[in-house]
């Protein structure tokens, strides 16, 4: 399985630097982030450079049907969007055609490894958004003889009704197309970095296996971030994560105006913890009772933190590029075994381990509940359920 940045503002030369470490394998390009012009001379610039990446552009044309006030970038800029599609509007047939091949043609003129075909938000699989989708997918496949991706945007809501998804999987898993791209929208972009219950990221493994492993398609997972852990076991291509919590996590709430707020503590992903900790006050705190090494991730940036972490700098870059490059670490470790069933295995050991590390660390550090291990008490039956459901 690949990694993938998830491009959008900021970028400065994180995506570069992470190439030319060989931490990712692709991009997926964010129009709101950047003018056409310079997503164009971007592309180009990957393509000179590093013609072995594989380039993607997500039109992000869900942001055309979301409510109220909206942060739009540079959307606005681009031929395609549309601000403000209604419903009544995604109704009618001849613009549901007119706003895939807008989309289609348009990625048509770029140098793109793949077309994304357009798509809305829905967060129920029996809901008229979600038919709307399929709607947009079948236009797009008709616009195009290319390698096709169908792009699904789905609430992790939707993943409550098991027989609704079942339902949604026999269609999509009939479509003549190379694969999907998919994000799963967080109903709260504030959450921890994984789902709300057990059962919501079991079927969304069930999801991905049945799309992945059982049809063999192509499947891209963006805005994954920590989640790819468990996730790598269904057989998925490439997961993509970025450099700030909007770009790790996908929330309508990110395409709001901002509120403010002031500027995000730094953190640090440790592969032990499998987890993304405080640098200020909780890995120093761990650092001055003598068990930092237990946490650290082995990264070439974790030289920077010590002796103490308190006294380094540690730059949105470095705090980008050392996150790509433990989930990397993580999904090649998971990879490198042959079957599912060791995969399971492993990645089961491997939450166990953080969790037996956050036990002896518990009574003298105090998590904030980000930094807790909330979520391998949400990954460990999950992954034990979806080991039941797959047989294995």
């Amino acid at each position: 399985m690949s990694l993938y940045a998830q491009h959008g503002y900021g970028k400065a030369a994180k995506i570069e630097k992470g190439i030319e470490k060989k931490l990712l394998s692709g991009i997926i390009l964010s129009p709101k982030a950047e003018k056409p012009e310079k997503i164009i001379e971007f592309i180009q610039q990957l393509k000179k450079s590093h013609g072995e990446i594989d380039i993607l552009f997500d039109p992000q044309f869900y942001f055309s049907a979301f409510s109220g006030e909206l942060s739009e970038g540079k959307l606005n800029q681009y031929p395609y969007y549309i601000s403000g599609i209604t419903r009544a509007k995604l109704s009618v047939p001849s613009n549901i055609h007119m706003y895939a091949e807008e989309v289609i043609r348009y990625q048509q003129n770029l140098d793109v490894d793949k077309l994304v075909s357009p798509t809305i938000l829905f967060d129920d699989f029996n809901g008229k958004q979600s038919q709307i989708a399929i709607s947009l997918a079948y236009e797009s496949i008709s616009l195009s003889d290319d390698d096709m991706l169908i792009s699904l945007c789905i609430n992790e809501n939707a993943f409550r009704n098991t027989e609704a998804m079942n339902e949604f999987l026999d269609v999509i898993s009939l479509l003549d197309v190379r694969g999907f791209y998919l994000i799963i929208e967080r109903s709260n972009n504030n959450a921890k970095e994984t789902l709300l219950d057990v059962n919501i990221l079991t079927n969304i493994m069930r999801f991905c296996y049945t799309l992945a492993t059982i049809n063999e398609f192509e499947v891209i997972l963006g805005y994954t971030d920590l989640l790819a852990i468990p996730l790598t076991i269904t057989g998925i291509s490439a997961t993509a994560s970025g450099w700030h919590n909007g770009m790790k996590m996908f929330s309508e709430e990110n395409f709001h105006p901002s509120t403010g707020g002031r500027r995000p503590r730094k953190r640090y992903t440790s592969s032990k913890l499998l987890s993304s900790i405080l640098i200020l006050p909780e890995m120093t705190t761990i650092a001055g009772l003598g068990k930092l090494s237990d946490i650290m991730s082995e990264t070439e940036y974790d030289r920077l933190l010590l002796p103490s972490p308190g006294d380094t700098v540690w730059s949105d870059e470095i705090s980008c590029l050392h996150n790509w490059n433990v989930l990397k670490d993580l999904i090649d470790e998971i990879e490198s075994y042959t079957t599912i069933g060791e995969k399971l295995d492993h990645v089961t050991d491997m939450i166990l381990m953080a969790n037996k590390l956050y036990r002896i660390l518990n009574a003298r550090v105090p998590f904030e509940n980000k930094s807790s291990n909330s979520h391998l008490n949400i990954w460990l039956p999950a992954i034990s359920e979806f080991r039941n459901q797959i047989g294995e």
